[in-house]
């Protein structure tokens, strides 16, 4: 009756979200996709507050949904267009460890039932021979108690060559699913973790903050006129400049900082245990190595390149990841309405005196000069 009442409860939540979302996308004629539709659900639902802060900014910029910008907030929230697909392999081999580990657990209660009928057995063996009235009654218990001990040793036997093939079945399961977890939270390109990753990371590291008093920082970078190099050089080259960032954060941030990509050329990093300063610190030292950095086209052309970085740390009165998320956001638009090529800080939204670096910006150089 439980089980009905559950199933009726979540039909009619889903009803009523449902019923919010189609007029929503309506009335703002948002394409009807399946994908659209996964994006507002999970809006109206409330369960990503990622989802809900990128949304709420786009609804008060009065953004219009276009196809192309709905398209890509799906690829940007809910990965690669095989998501979907990666989240039920997933699914099926966690069901498959499941029902193997529910087969080992079976194997191990028949051998302990097993062990037990024996030594019920051999209790009522020793009460025949106290009433033995000769030797030859002795001679016929010990002969069944010999045929008992045989049976149950080869019925062991057969239970635990059972339990080490299906333990041996678990492992090699448990590693293709830990290969496709990988698979599903690293993004392809660049070998970074991905934005699903990136918000589980986060969830994680902010419940630690908020049961231990850690305290994390949070970047966000944006590559500053990325579209330059796609046009200049098609795109490519872009790839390739995307992987040699990733290859000049990796050799920067800590072994223990998250790094992921955002989206696009959009970057976000996890810094646990430090304050403000010390992440803005490790931000000025990664936008020095890229406007430092000499990208190569063909050997013979190169081209420089800057970064845009936005850095918070999170704060007691945070109520959700969301909070820390949308100031780093904050803080790294600001820093692109200032002129790019700079860092901006929280401290900095509540300021205008902030300090104006020089503007690198992308620039095509002859390998000559």
């Amino acid at each position: 009756m439980n089980r009905l009442n559950d199933d009726d409860r979540l039909f009619h939540q889903a009803l009523g979200i449902a019923r919010k979302v189609l007029p929503f996308i309506g009335e703002r004629r948002i394409p009807p996709t399946p994908e659209n539709y996964m994006l507002w659900y999970e809006y109206f639902q409330g369960h990503s507050p990622q989802i809900t802060a990128r949304l709420d900014q786009l609804l008060a910029d009065q953004t219009p949904f276009t196809f192309e910008l709905t398209r890509g907030l799906f690829d940007e929230f809910f990965g690669q267009p095989d998501a979907i697909q990666q989240a039920s392999q997933l699914n099926r081999v966690a069901d498959l460890i499941r029902t193997m580990a529910l087969r080992i657990v079976k194997e191990s209660i028949k051998s302990i039932e097993s062990s037990s009928a024996y030594s019920a057995s051999l209790a009522k063996f020793a009460a025949e021979i106290e009433q033995a009235q000769n030797v030859e009654d002795i001679s016929r218990v010990l002969a069944a108690i010999l045929d008992e001990s045989q049976r149950v040793r080869e019925a062991n036997q057969a239970y635990q060559k059972a339990i080490r093939r299906q333990t041996q079945d678990v492992d090699t399961a448990l590693g293709r699913l830990k290969s496709l977890e990988l698979e599903a939270t690293t993004d392809a390109l660049t070998g970074l973790s991905n934005r699903r990753a990136f918000d589980r990371e986060i969830e994680r590291e902010f419940s630690r903050a908020k049961r231990y008093g850690n305290q994390f920082g949070l970047i966000f970078g944006d590559l500053d006129e990325f579209k330059r190099i796609n046009d200049a050089y098609g795109h490519q080259i872009g790839d390739t400049t995307l992987k040699e960032v990733a290859r000049l954060i990796r050799h920067i941030v800590r072994e223990m900082d998250f790094t992921a990509r955002y989206g696009g050329e959009e970057l976000v990093i996890i810094v646990p245990g430090t304050s403000l300063d010390g992440a803005r610190r490790l931000a000025e030292r990664l936008r020095l190595a890229i406007a430092g950095t000499d990208f190569a086209v063909n050997g013979e052309d190169f081209y420089s390149l800057t970064i845009s970085l936005g850095v918070a740390v999170v704060s007691p009165e945070d109520t959700s990841p969301a909070d820390v998320i949308r100031r780093a956001d904050q803080a790294l638009y600001l820093s692109k309405r200032r002129g790019k090529n700079r860092i901006c800080t929280e401290a900095d939204l509540a300021s205008d005196q902030y300090e104006t670096p020089v503007y690198i910006g992308i620039q095509k150089k002859a390998a000559e000069e």
